[in-house]
């Protein structure tokens, strides 16, 4: 959204936000959306931001299908995988998936 869109409504576009995403491209040159959601109030104590990443649906057969698919995004603290070999398994997944045709 745009800022003036945050203006207008008095902030209610900020109070309203769970999350954010980044386009990204791979080392081979794959667009892909990395980011979070946040769970529970935003001035809550629980609150939790998951990691995300999203790919554009390459097995879309029909209308009603998804265009995009979210998944968890592995990170080396919760699969006890090193930095490098998270990486490299984000990249193999990213190379199997179709560009993103996003904004």
């Amino acid at each position: 959204m745009s800022d003036s869109n945050q203006t207008n409504n008095g902030g209610d576009w900020k109070n309203r936000e769970i999350g954010a995403l980044w386009l990204k491209k791979s080392a081979t040159g794959t667009k892909y959306l990395s980011g979070h959601i946040e769970t529970g109030e935003s001035d809550d104590i629980d609150s939790e931001k998951t990691r995300v990443i999203v790919f554009a649906n390459k097995d879309k057969k029909n209308d009603r299908a998804p265009d995009y698919r979210m998944y968890l995004s592995e990170t080396p603290q919760n699969s006890g995988k090193s930095k490098e070999s998270s990486t490299t398994e984000t990249e193999n997944v990213v190379e199997e998936d179709e560009e993103l045709d996003v904004l």
